[in-house]
């Protein structure tokens, strides 16, 4: 019967199309893109050994698998001249590199190790193009574990790596200088280090010259007895090791203290009450190396009360007093540095733009710049909202480029922060606020009882008048203007000298506008400073400032040429600030705290939107 009949069990056709397949050894296949393969076949699959020829002209020779490079293999590149240069001889699995081979890159480098699924993964060797060469650990083509970095110049560093940075514990020898610096480095910046002499020092190519003895015959009128080597080094760093320029800083410096009497009656000094109460800082402990740790909740000083309260000279000599506090404190571990946990939380840009808060700020920073240098050893700036970013732009030109080596800024990410923060310093002496685990007796994480947190001054508290409260919007502040709908306010402002700063605060009543400030130059060219663009100023008060180049016209802009049907009623303040050169943190006689700052006559005119 036909239904009995026993089928195949290979149909004829596959049976053909079996025959068809590239199977065993073949000369020469070539595929419409271009591809030439000569080598051995497994059911239509390149298997075994071959060569494949790519339209890119790469060639590769060795080991196949189901199609893909697997197993050991050679891959070239060809040069225009017809001449096949080497890229990488070594292991691949499925089509990538993975296991050991060597690669020769494109741009010169050279890199013999491991490798996992085409990146570097394992521990290498890496000859780079400028000279460098690296022998350490990898991780998805970045440097990262352990490994030692050596220089062209043959200085080197030996420690811990991450993403491609020097992080972690480490050392870096300066051969050509004869030192060794060691310590704890952080996102390729060192935080906590220390250098000593090598023991060739004197055979190093260019051995560092310390004229301690020179320098201390020099200042030998003005020192005292407690002033050792490490003290006379900080000055010689701070300028180079110019002993000329460390001894006329010194000098000034010497100068200084005796204006404020720091060595004399400033350490009697008693505080007022206000001050004791509102003048944020304090401290719970040290570092791992037994540097004090600062804390400074620098988001809740009220600048603007305590101005009123106390006035500039009694806020300046409290700031000189906390700060030869730790000094003495550091000297009495046997250490000359402190560490500084900066925190901006609630931090408020706005009294800051009020004249005196902002000039007495930068005289403070000005007066730690020349007074005290090279105590810095790590300033922690933590919880920074956005604003702060045009605070720093203006006060950074005052600082010199160790300070600046020494901050790491942090977002609202406790995560980020509190993890580098417990690098450095145990968590038995860091409050729980802050990633460790000390509490006040009442479980306060933050310990108020040991860092004052400072607070809003009360008014009557005030000593001095203030007939302009910058948290209050009057007349007398702000300039009121009507922008009618499709029309903009523009306001010229002409700057002559260097180092002026352009300031600004608005706010509009029930609805947005589109605001933003334009520069041109002394040769007509136009340059946006602050991108137009639409704000919220009808919820939040919109403030800020930049510093300015000269000569230049800056034209403001208020824009409501988008609105069709309402009208914006605007509330403004502008100004230019006299320039900022050299500040003297002395008050002067006849100079009242309350003194506002003029505003530039601005040319105002309104245009229609085209």
């Amino acid at each position: 019967m036909p239904f009995l009949k026993e089928r195949n069990k290979v149909s004829r056709s596959r049976q053909l199309e079996n025959l068809t397949r590239k199977n065993g050894l073949r000369h020469a296949i070539f595929n419409t893109v271009g591809d030439k393969y000569i080598g051995e076949w497994r059911n239509d699959f390149k298997t075994g050994k071959g060569a494949l020829l790519t339209r890119y002209r790469q060639l590769y020779e060795g080991d196949f698998d189901e199609g893909y490079r697997h197993g050991f293999g050679v891959l070239a590149y060809e040069l225009e001249n017809k001449i096949f240069v080497l890229e990488y001889r070594g292991n691949w699995k499925r089509g990538r590199m993975h296991g050991f081979g060597l690669r020769r890159f494109r741009d010169g480098g050279v890199y013999i190790g491991d490798w996992k699924n085409g990146k570097r993964h394992g521990y290498g060797l890496m000859w780079y193009p400028n000279g460098d060469f690296y022998a350490g650990d990898w991780v998805k083509d970045k440097r990262q574990g352990l490994g030692m970095l050596v220089r062209p110049d043959v200085n080197r560093y030996e420690g811990s790596w991450y993403n491609d940075m020097k992080h972690g514990k480490g050392r870096f020898i300066h051969l050509t200088t004869g030192q060794m610096q060691q310590g704890v480095w952080i996102r390729d910046v060192c935080v906590y280090c220390t250098f000593i002499d090598i023991r060739y020092r004197q055979s190093a190519i260019r051995p560092t010259k310390y004229p301690i003895q020179k320098f201390r015959r020099n200042v030998s009128d003005i020192t005292q007895p407690h002033h050792d080597d490490n003290f006379l080094l900080r000055w010689l760093r701070a300028r180079s090791w110019d002993a000329e320029a460390a001894e006329k800083m010194l000098r000034q410096s010497m100068k200084w203290r005796q204006q404020w009497e720091v060595d004399g009656a400033l350490k009697t000094w008693q505080p007022s009450e206000t001050l004791l109460t509102y003048y944020p800082y304090g401290s719970t402990g040290v570092d791992k190396e037994d540097s004090p740790v600062v804390i400074v909740p620098f988001g809740g000083l009220d600048i603007v009360g305590m101005l009123h309260a106390v006035g500039r000279q009694d806020f300046i000599k409290m700031t000189i007093q906390v700060l030869e506090k730790y000094m003495q404190e550091a000297a009495e571990r046997g250490v000359q540095k402190v560490s500084v946990i900066f925190d901006l939380e609630a931090f408020n840009l706005r009294q800051y733009a009020w004249r005196p808060a902002g000039e007495v700020i930068i005289s403070l920073i000005q007066m730690y710049e020349a007074n005290y240098p090279e105590i810095l050893k790590t300033c922690y700036i933590i919880n920074a909202p956005r604003v702060f970013a045009i605070a720093f732009n203006v006060i950074k030109r005052f600082l010199n480029e160790y300070t600046l080596g020494k901050m790491l800024i942090f977002k609202n990410d406790s995560k980020k922060w509190k993890k580098a923060i417990l690098e450095t310093i145990d968590p038995s002496n860091l409050p729980q606020h802050y990633g460790g685990n000390l509490t006040d007796p009442d479980g306060n994480p933050r310990c108020i009882t040991r860092v004052n947190q400072g607070g809003k001054v009360p008014k009557h508290l005030y000593k001095r008048s203030f007939e302009q409260n910058p948290d209050s919007v009057t007349a007398k502040q702000y300039t009121t203007a009507v922008i009618k709908k499709g029309e903009k306010l523009l306001l010229d402002y002409i700057v002559a000298d260097e180092g002026c700063f352009l300031k600004w605060e608005f706010r509009t009543e029930s609805h947005d506008i589109r605001f933003g400030v334009t520069l041109k130059d002394a040769d007509g060219n136009s340059t946006a400073v602050v991108p137009h663009k639409r704000v919220a100023a009808h919820q939040i008060d919109e403030s800020g400032v930049v510093a300015c180049q000269s000569p230049a016209t800056y034209t403001v802009t208020f824009d409501n040429s988008y609105s069709l049907l309402r009208s914006k009623k605007l509330h403004y303040e502008i100004l230019v600030t006299p320039p900022v050169e050299k500040m003297n943190i002395l008050p002067q006689e006849d100079e009242s705290i309350d003194e506002g700052v003029t505003s530039t006559a601005a040319t105002t005119s309104v245009h229609n939107s085209v």
